[in-house]
């Protein structure tokens, strides 16, 4: 999952701004890999 704020450069208000439903995403960047909490961090920004 991709938190709003790493969606985009400008301000975002509803995630449909930048993406669709279903949209494949070819590259993305992981910001965070947390093992401990089995979590994920990923950006879209300057992608």
């Amino acid at each position: 999952m991709i938190h709003i704020s790493k969606m985009a450069n400008e301000r975002v208000s509803h995630p449909l701004e930048v993406l669709s439903l279903n949209q494949f995403l070819p590259i993305i960047e992981v910001i965070s890999i947390d093992t401990k909490m089995g979590k994920v961090s990923l950006s879209l920004k300057d992608m």
